[in-house]
């Protein structure tokens, strides 16, 4: 009686364990398949036991995301994820997430910095460098960041995503690869509205042309003239091939002659306007017929964030920049090079707070 007791124990337990593997294999199955929901995310789970995440709750101010779930790893974020999170201020990535990293200025990336992902809306980022090693800006990056005022997109980027600087504050941009791929309203867009007198720079017969002559956004060419243009006193003179600065303005042919020239606008009404746009200057003839346009961007040295005045915001920003806490473009280097000396250094810094002391005692 008692064997038969145990082989109908026995026989029960192997009843069981099937039941329990048969029911996991089902959870399992289930789970394989549609959307799930982890805090504010939405996310796929993928054939290798990976997850996706695919979308945010648009109220999200803060978002971490995490190394696992499920103990599944998350190895992806879609471009359209964060679509619609305005609120959105800081993101984070978990310690031990082996796929994702954030910038000094709070921009989701991949780990290896080839792709930006996702810069918060409400991050304060007022210019941006993209790094040599991004090759991809996915859909929506920037979409709603209307702080940032200045970027350039260098060689290295191959593709701008859809809605990818949507709705940030620039009326002008720089691509330099002749080939990058620019999605649906990537440029010159805030919702479905174009922005006015958008300008985008670069090569002839470039896939930027392309975009700006469909979407009817103007278009300036690389130039290929050689002409020095310097310029005296606080105003500083930026193309996007070299600065200047010298005692008078002077603007020569390629012959090395001196030629007339006149502004478009003034510098300070180009400045009041529009801080981070670029005018132009336009070489004149004698007998005051346009040679050639040199686009050029106006600040005043020492305004380190580009407000238009000189502050105990632009000391602070310097000092900031110093202490590795904020970084520079170029434009803004030349801003905070108060000593005009070629770099940013705490003489700078010195100098701004000398002219403050000066101005309030």
């Amino acid at each position: 009686m008692n064997q038969m007791n145990k082989t109908i124990k026995g026989v029960i337990c192997i009843f069981i364990s099937m039941a329990l593997i048969f029911t996991g294999a089902i959870v399992s199955a289930e789970k394989a398949v549609g959307k799930y929901t982890y805090k504010y995310f939405t996310y796929n789970i993928n054939s290798d036991d990976t997850i996706t995440l695919i979308s945010c709750d648009t109220s999200v101010t803060e978002a971490l995301i995490p190394s696992k779930i499920d103990n599944m790893p998350v190895v992806a974020v879609n471009g359209s994820t964060f679509e619609g999170c305005s609120s959105l201020k800081k993101i984070t990535v978990s310690s031990d997430n082996e796929y994702f990293s954030v910038s000094s200025e709070g921009i989701l990336m991949s780990k290896d910095k080839s792709k930006l992902i996702k810069c918060p809306p409400l991050a304060d980022v007022s210019s941006y460098n993209i790094p040599s090693e991004v090759s991809t800006i996915a859909p929506y990056c920037f979409e709603n960041t209307d702080t940032l005022g200045y970027v350039t997109i260098p060689e290295n980027v191959s593709t701008i995503g859809k809605s990818a600087f949507n709705g940030t504050s620039f009326t002008c941009i720089t691509i330099s690869n002749p080939s990058a791929y620019i999605g649906s309203e990537a440029l010159g867009y805030n919702g479905n509205e174009k922005t006015e007198d958008f300008t985008i720079y670069g090569h002839e017969n470039s896939t930027a042309q392309k975009y700006a002559e469909d979407n009817g956004f103007s278009f300036i060419p690389f130039g290929n003239n050689s002409f020095d243009v310097s310029i005296n006193g606080n105003l500083y003179f930026y193309n996007d091939d070299k600065s200047f600065s010298s005692e008078n303005i002077i603007i020569k042919n390629k012959s090395g002659n001196a030629v007339q020239y006149s502004f478009s606008s003034t510098p300070a009404d180009v400045f009041q306007t529009n801080k981070s746009g670029l005018t132009q200057i336009e070489l004149l003839s004698s007998d005051n017929s346009i040679i050639t346009y040199v686009n050029v961007r106006v600040a005043m040295a020492g305004d380190s964030n580009m407000d238009g005045k000189i502050t105990v915001a632009d000391a602070a920003a310097t000092a900031r920049k110093l202490a590795g806490k904020k970084s520079f473009t170029l434009f803004e280097n030349m801003c905070a090079d108060k000593n005009k000396d070629g770099k940013t250094t705490v003489a700078d810094a010195a100098a701004t707070a000398r002219e403050l002391a000066k101005k309030y005692h």
